[in-house]
């Protein structure tokens, strides 16, 4: 199985979807303001007045509040900007998913390793183990010999289980999240990487998280500007017909009544809610701040363990040519037991050393794109550019 098919059933399983559509909707309430236009008012008012000049008043009245410091169009506005974030957010949700799957088919990939690298060893030591339990009956060797490579043996063997338990927790747990059989995986092929100050610079251009926290940025600030309005009145225009008929009640004369109100905002001057949106605004400000230099960080941090992870050397012998060389040695008289057992072990380390370097250059790797915001393979990329339709 292909990485990139990994990741693509990964997207596409319940648990995923599920959270996407909650991130839609969460994007959908968030392009919306709290505050609106005053809804209209339509009254019915009857007056009849009782004495001698008294008459009878049927009005139908529509009133319309306006906000003359427009600030329902300052919360459409900071609305807008939230609406427009929420794509972003809902890429680098998806984005950060994928880096976790990918770095667990990364330790999956690198745990299948290490059982290869451990049953070669053990085959090693079983092999050894067999050749020395015949010698010693035919009575050429000693049987601490014979014992000592005995307990070599099964003392590896439970380190071989456990790394196989490992490897089958991590398939477990990918099974899982992808709803299919995962068994071996092979990884995509890294791409080529610009130089440090290029992908910054990109990272600080077009990562989606920045991008949305700058629009958030804006949002906050056009708020800002509504709160601060405030304090403008509100005039409440009215207007409508009305039929009026004399005290002997007779017919009805047709009519019409205008009028207008202005609020005196001398109480709720809107100060609090404008201390409060201002203090969003810095606040905004500064995650964005924090947030760039964390990106910078990160990158700089990933770039420099994938450059002393790629510094790493091969290994300087051959471990198959060493482990004959020290079979020789014991069988030629040249070297004990526990000489060669340690051999074995060097032998079997040097292997997962190397296994291990391959394991930070991908992690570091995987690090590094991970916190410029992006998976510039081109297959990864397309999963996760289908899942965000």
């Amino acid at each position: 199985m292909e990485e990139a098919d990994v990741v693509a059933r990964y997207l596409a399983s319940p648990a995923v979807v599920a959270a996407l559509e909650a991130a839609e909707a969460r994007t959908a309430a968030a392009g919306v303001a709290e505050i609106d236009m005053t809804n209209p008012e339509v009254g019915y008012r009857h007056e009849d007045a009782r004495g001698e000049a008294g008459a009878r008043t049927d009005a139908v009245v529509g009133s319309v509040t306006l906000d003359l410091g427009f600030v329902a169009a300052g919360q459409r506005r900071a609305a807008a900007r939230r609406g427009e974030a929420g794509p972003l957010w809902m890429q680098r949700a998806t984005t950060e998913a994928v880096c976790a799957v990918r770095r667990e088919v990364a330790d999956l990939v690198a745990a299948d390793a290490d059982i290869t690298v451990r049953e070669r060893a053990q085959a090693r030591l079983d092999a050894l183990g067999s050749s020395l339990a015949e010698l010693a009956v035919a009575g050429e060797t000693s049987g601490y010999d014979r014992d000592r490579a005995a307990l070599a043996t099964a003392s590896h063997r439970v380190a071989l289980a456990s790394s196989s338990g490992t490897a089958q927790s991590l398939r477990a747990t990918l099974s899982a999240r992808t709803g299919a059989s995962v068994g071996a995986v092979r990884l995509a092929e890294v791409v080529r990487l610009p130089s440090p100050d290029e992908l910054i610079a990109e990272a600080l251009d077009s990562h989606p998280e920045l991008a949305a926290l700058r629009l958030e940025v804006q949002a906050a600030t056009a708020a800002e500007r509504a709160a601060r309005r405030l304090a403008a009145p509100d005039l409440t225009l009215s207007g409508g017909a009305r039929w009026d008929a004399p005290p002997e009640r007779g017919p009805a004369s047709p009519g019409f009544e205008v009028g207008a109100a202005v609020e005196l905002p001398f109480f709720n001057t809107g100060k609090a809610e404008g201390l409060r949106a201002s203090a969003a605004a810095r606040e905004a400000s500064a995650t964005l701040a924090q947030r760039q230099a964390e990106i910078v960080a990160d990158l700089r941090s990933a770039w420099g363990r994938l450059a002393a992870a790629d510094a790493l050397g091969p290994l300087g012998a051959d471990p198959a040519i060493v482990w004959s060389a020290a079979r020789e040695r014991f069988a030629g008289g040249e070297a004990s037991i526990d000489e060669l057992l340690q051999t074995a072990r060097d032998v079997e380390d040097a292997e997962l050393s190397m296994l291990m370097a391959g394991a930070l250059r991908r992690a570091a790797y995987l690090d590094l794109w991970c916190s410029a915001g992006r998976h510039p393979e081109s297959a990864v990329a397309a999963a996760i550019e289908e899942s965000l339709r």
